[in-house]
């Protein structure tokens, strides 16, 4: 490529001055006072974003196909510019999201899974667990220490009371998903949990240690966002015999992990046909869907139900509803790999009604970003699962302008629905901060947990065919589970406030 001459070289040396100065803005913003990053994997999705931009802004620059290559540099400057604002935000109030590793293969034995060979360990004896604080970083709504649960009601015949582990991560990406899910678990231990305990350990120990902070007591359990943990602590559970409720972990592989296993969420083909319905039932006739998909199979797995519901929509109730038009292409591209995702930016005609589904993590969702020519996608509606639920890419994607529909368990508040209306209200009054959707799925897990316990048979209970109903809803073993769709956008800047 020949060396800018003329009026072209001012304009050159304009653009890269530009770019340092987001570049040095972004890193000037995750720092602390005393020059260390203040959020690590922040800084590293922040670096990270800006080699992606440079390996392919000048491969833009020298394409032959002028319209998105001439607007890609300025829109990369813009994403940074974005990156750099919500950085401060993402070291305060939120955490890079990322997927755990898939569930491992589960040998199949008459219907029953193994997640590990050998004999399950026995329950530990006694309790190596130090006593669970309740301090946490910044939150939603405001920073601080989460109150503490009341003191556990003594069981009748005066010994200690029955009671439920609850399980969540208390530091590192996810912490702040995390407390919001303690809060939602607590608020129902106060309603439904008299003469119980709620024994709250954090995802990071390991499960003996969890089950070791209240020996013979624990009759059920709810949490878990890591599928690495579930699988450590399985074979615990099963030797116990007791009922895991699973409010976060969407792979289908939780279900094979034994029937002690109850998950409430979502699967990621729910989540994908809860998106697609939601386009066509908005009546959007989009030219064109591109699904940015990347290798891991569970994404793969939930654009595959995206384009089987737009294509086969099932009927709403009576009414049958109309699939997408044939004439409309879906197109999957290849999101790991930043020439293809250059390519295909190079191709998008300007300011048209596209569906783009996000079918990636959160750390690709932010590195692709400064790639996306806005004038291009300023008019797109992005869809995302619960793997983008999360504020920072919320406020990344709302930062350019976009509007980013993702799918959760249940929308928090939504004014529309009394139940979550008052969960919310209550909620704000008890702990002093806004709920978070995994406020929600907590506190429908553990009031499950509570209920089937006062039964004296809960896995009983919790099979039962008519199912459990909760704030997002009703759910049953053979039914998908409760899913809605929120909007994130600058317009609405409360959207972003309701993520974890």
């Amino acid at each position: 490529m020949k060396r800018p001459t003329g009026a072209e070289a001012p304009r050159g040396r304009e653009a890269g001055s530009r770019a340092s100065r987001c570049r040095d803005g972004g890193r000037r913003a995750l720092r602390a006072p005393g020059g260390a990053a203040a959020d690590p994997q922040a800084a590293a999705a922040f670096e990270a974003a800006v080699a992606f931009e440079a390996t392919a802004a000048p491969r833009a620059t020298a394409a032959p196909r002028a319209t998105a290559a001439s607007s890609a540099p300025s829109a990369s400057l813009a994403a940074l510019a974005a990156l750099a604002a919500f950085a401060a935000l993402a070291a305060s109030a939120g955490h890079l999201p990322s997927r755990p590793a898939a569930f491992p293969a589960v040998a199949q034995a008459g219907g029953a899974g193994s997640a590990a060979a050998g004999p399950d360990p026995a329950p530990p004896e006694t309790s190596p667990a130090e006593a669970v604080g309740g301090v946490y970083g910044e939150g939603p709504g405001g920073a601080g220490e989460a109150p503490e649960p009341p003191a556990p009601a003594p069981a009748p015949d005066g010994g200690l009371p029955p009671a439920v582990l609850f399980v969540a991560p208390r530091a590192g990406p996810f912490a702040n998903l995390g407390r919001g899910a303690q809060l939602g678990a607590r608020l129902a231990q106060r309603r439904f949990g008299g003469g119980t305990e709620l024994v709250e350990a954090p995802e990071e120990q390991d499960a003996a240690t969890n089950l070791g902070a209240a020996p013979g007591r624990i009759k059920a359990a709810a949490g878990h966002l890591f599928e690495g943990s579930l699988v450590e602590s399985a074979p615990y559970y099963r030797r116990l015999g007791i009922p895991v409720l699973l409010p976060f972990i969407d792979s289908p592989g939780a279900a094979g992990l034994g029937p002690e296993f109850i998950p409430l969420f979502p699967s990621v083909t729910e989540q994908g046909a809860a998106l697609a319905l939601s386009v066509l039932d908005s009546r959007q006739r989009p030219p064109a869907v591109y699904v940015l998909e990347s290798s891991e199979p569970a994404l793969g797995e939930f654009a595959d139900a995206f384009e089987r519901a737009l294509k086969d929509p099932p009927p709403r109730g009576r009414q049958k509803r109309q699939p997408l038009a044939k004439a409309v292409k879906v197109e999957r591209v290849a999101a790991d790999d930043a020439r293809a995702v250059e390519e295909f930016l190079a191709g998008v005609k300007v300011n048209r009604k596209y569906v783009v589904l996000l079918a990636v993590p959160g750390p690709t969702a932010l590195k692709i970003l400064p790639l996306m020519p806005e004038s291009n996608f300023k008019s797109a509606l992005f869809y995302g699962g619960a793997a983008l639920a999360v504020r920072d890419v919320g406020a990344a994607y709302a930062q350019l302008g976009f509007t980013l529909n993702l799918c959760v368990p249940a929308r928090v508040p939504d004014p529309k629905d009394a139940q979550l209306a008052e969960f919310s209200n209550v909620y704000r009054q008890t702990f002093k901060v806004e709920p978070v959707w995994s406020s929600v799925s907590a506190y429908d897990a553990v009031k499950f947990a509570l209920l089937a316990m006062a039964t004296g048979d809960p896995m009983g209970y919790l099979a039962s065919p008519e199912g459990n109903t909760g704030i997002a809803g009703t759910y049953a073993r053979d039914k998908p589970a409760p899913a809605a769709v929120i909007s994130v956008h600058r317009q609405s800047p409360e959207s972003v406030a309701y993520l974890p």
